[in-house]
């Protein structure tokens, strides 16, 4: 090797250790600059994102399919339709006993809450009721120690 040529690979070791020494401060820096925390943060809402894209079409295709059954779905002009008969005031008592019945006493929904619950019992008995005549049934005498005392409110 000659002088020249000696000289030129000093040169060029010396080049690749300052490019080696450059990228290693790059890469330092980028980790100083975006920790790895923050970039699985925006690894993870790239993900979330793709997740819930799919998660939307699946839904869609769902209510697409079920749309479409129903549109399929041979309708019976024969079939009986529940008739319900308006409940006799013994008949929404029972329904309002077996209610307040699943609660301790104190514990029991209020008349404004009774009507759904007790409206639910009679559909299953075929019978139907007025919220006005369960709240009225409710509200009397008997069934008073069930319900919360009335203007309390229970935390």
């Amino acid at each position: 090797m000659t002088g020249d040529e000696t000289e030129r690979e000093k040169r060029k070791q010396y080049l690749k250790d300052l490019l080696r020494t450059q990228r290693a401060m790059r890469q330092h820096l980028e980790a100083v600059r975006q920790p790895e925390w923050v970039r699985d943060f925006y690894r993870d809402a790239d993900l979330r994102w793709e997740a819930e894209q799919e998660l939307d079409r699946e839904e869609a295709e769902a209510a697409a399919q079920r749309r479409q059954q129903e549109v399929e779905a041979p309708v019976d002009p024969l079939s009986p339709k529940l008739e319900l008969r308006e409940a006799k005031d013994e008949e929404i008592r029972n329904a309002v006993r077996t209610v307040y019945g699943r609660y301790a006493r104190g514990a029991g929904p209020n008349l404004a809450d009774i009507y759904p619950l007790v409206r639910d019992e009679l559909e299953k008995l075929g019978l139907t009721a007025t919220k006005q005549r369960i709240q009225d049934i409710a509200a009397e005498k008997e069934f008073d120690g069930v319900r919360g005392q009335s203007g309390k409110r229970r935390t």
